[in-house]
């Protein structure tokens, strides 16, 4: 049985971020796990006029050390 938090494989989530005036700062950031390693994934909302709508998410990918702390690094 799986643990309440544990990520299945090639999954994860995004939720979106309170920025609190830091302009760099992700609109949305989560974890993922590909291929049995864990990632941090953040997501920037970008505009564009060649896309459809006008805007996209810009996404980042950063290996999560192994016990290197549950803080983001972004």
């Amino acid at each position: 049985m799986a643990k309440p938090n544990e990520r299945k494989d090639n999954s994860g989530a995004l939720f979106r971020a309170d920025k609190k005036g830091v302009a760099k700062r992700p609109d949305y950031s989560g974890r993922v796990k590909i291929g049995g390693a864990e990632f941090w994934l953040s997501g920037w909302i970008k505009q564009h006029d060649g896309v459809a709508g006008g805007s996209y998410i810009s996404l980042a990918f950063k290996p999560i050390e192994q016990g290197g702390g549950e803080n983001e690094p972004f």
